[in-house]
């Protein structure tokens, strides 16, 4: 097998299966703990600072190792 075949295969067979179950689980934690106003908006705020610091990773992994795109990212 050839590295774009096997990196491909890796993806759709492992990768992608991994990210659907997060996505899943989160869904299903939402859903069931994320019931009041109050819950709901904690829940944004988490969501947003995760996406601050992975911004804030990226940013750094850019500036000390010249690397544009992190893995799952």
């Amino acid at each position: 097998m050839r590295p774009l075949e096997a990196t491909a295969r890796l993806y759709r067979e492992v990768i992608e299966p991994d990210e659907h179950h997060h996505h899943e689980l989160g869904r299903r934690l939402l859903l069931r703990y994320a019931t009041t106003p109050e819950t709901q908006e904690a829940a944004r705020r988490a969501a947003t600072r995760t996406l601050e610091l992975a911004e804030e990773l990226q940013g750094a992994a850019l500036r000390t190792g010249g690397i544009h795109h992190a893995p799952g990212c």
